[in-house]
């Protein structure tokens, strides 16, 4: 009995293990779905495919002289970490664009637990503690930001469309597809 049960655990753990995948919320935009897909795309790009729990909220509320803000908030009991990506509403939509491109670099820094923050004004990078100040920009997992993040923007608006599922790099992409399809 006991042998079974430990199969039966171990079995549903391994299909948990399958369907893990990033899930997406868009708040504040006036396109959710394309933001969406938007965002699939950048997870994709850069790996990211550990068990995050993504909002990404175009707001007016954001602090003074940030365009964009990412956030790790807690790791849920299901295992998956709790990211926030807020987008200044009032940038014009190319600006729009390089900031959310430049967020998810950071995505991709907290989900491959390169950057973690421990309180609100430390952080550690690849393993080093850092203070954050004023001059945040000059720490350097946001040198590795502003360095790509106009890459990844222009490659971004400059993908082909994709019409099939064989074309999909990952199972995040090809769930988005299905369901544009569905619609």
């Amino acid at each position: 009995m006991k042998l079974t049960a430990i199969l039966l655990l171990s079995l549903l753990c391994y299909f948990q293990f399958l369907m893990a995948q990033p899930i997406v919320k868009i708040g504040g935009h006036e396109d959710p779905f394309a933001m969406e897909k938007e965002v699939y795309w950048y997870l994709n790009q850069l790996g990211i495919q550990e068990n995050i729990h993504l909002t990404v909220i175009f707001t007016s509320i954001i602090p003074k002289g940030f365009d964009g803000l990412t956030v790790s908030r807690k790791i849920l009991g299901n295992g998956y970490q709790v990211l926030m990506v807020r987008i200044n509403k009032a940038l014009v939509e190319r600006q729009q664009q390089k900031v959310l491109a430049h967020e998810m670099i950071h995505v991709k820094q907290y989900a491959k637990g390169e950057l973690k923050l421990l309180k609100s004004n430390t952080v550690v990078w690849l393993g080093k503690k850092h203070r954050l100040s004023k001059i945040h920009h000059r720490g350097p997992w946001e040198k590795e930001a502003y360095r790509n993040d106009h890459v990844l923007a222009v490659q971004q608006r400059q993908k082909p469309d994709i019409t099939t599922l064989a074309s999909f790099k990952s199972k995040a992409d090809s769930l988005v597809y299905m369901r544009e399809v569905q619609h």
